[in-house]
């Protein structure tokens, strides 16, 4: 993922996106049932500021946002 420049938004399954969140912070696939994700929520995934080569989860399962038209953080 990291050969890719800019925002990438991704629409997926829950499941698939909780072992997605265990790989971008280096966590084997098993991991995956550690990160729950809720229907029509917003997970985010980034770079520590302070050390952009660290891959970090940024906001998981956000859904006031969705409801209240906000832009998650």
């Amino acid at each position: 993922m990291s050969a890719l420049s800019g925002d990438v938004a991704l629409f997926t399954h829950g499941q698939f996106s909780s072992v997605l969140a265990a790989r971008w912070i280096g966590l084997p696939l098993a991991e995956g049932r550690h990160f729950k994700l809720g229907t029509a929520s917003v997970g985010v995934f980034g770079y520590n500021p302070h050390h952009p080569e660290i891959a970090v989860i940024t906001g998981w399962n956000h859904q006031h946002c969705l409801e209240s038209g906000l832009s998650p953080p």
